[in-house]
């Protein structure tokens, strides 16, 4: 899902109760982590506790409603909340949601992992944002340049990085 994130450009990823496993990040993300926003939470009230509350859609992904990704809004700032395969989404994630999603599917399967689900829903809202903005993504000028020299910097080996940063 990091690796799908940074692909898509996507800045900016939330991981609630990562699990022992996801200590092997660095090998599994081929260094897509250097590139994006990661943001760990220890638990879903601390991660409902850190996002705003105005102003965003929060859309989660389960089987069991009638809306699908294309019914979710990308004309303001959203985050996306998926489950793993074999739980999916508590019910307590469920109501914090401002609108429920499923991705269709067509053939015998029940279900997708939680990474072709993410690429699907991550690929569809995004070419629905872009489209809608008429441009490939909503950065401000500014904003830009900042992500520009923290590519930079990330770029450069680190202990030529830690050489170059002023020391407070």
């Amino acid at each position: 899902i990091l690796r799908t994130c940074e692909c898509l450009g996507i800045q900016h990823l939330h991981i609630i109760n990562p699990t022992d496993e996801f200590c092997s990040i660095r090998r599994l993300s081929r260094g897509a982590q250097a590139w994006i926003d990661l943001v760990m939470h220890p638990s879903l009230d601390a991660f409902f506790e850190s996002i705003p509350h105005q102003g965003i859609t929060l859309a989660g992904a389960t089987p069991h409603t009638t809306n699908t990704i294309k019914d979710v809004p990308v004309n303001q700032p959203l985050y996306l909340i998926l489950g793993n395969e074999a739980q999916g989404l508590s019910s307590k994630a469920k109501a914090h949601c401002d609108t429920l999603f499923q991705i269709p599917m067509h053939g015998m399967s029940e279900s997708l992992n939680l990474s072709a689900a993410a690429a699907i829903t991550l690929h569809d809202t995004c070419q629905r944002k872009r489209t809608l903005l008429g441009q490939p993504g909503d950065l401000s000028n500014n904003n830009k340049q900042q992500q520009r020299a923290r590519y930079f910097l990330n770029s450069v080996n680190n202990r030529l990085r830690i050489n170059l940063l002023p020391v407070n």
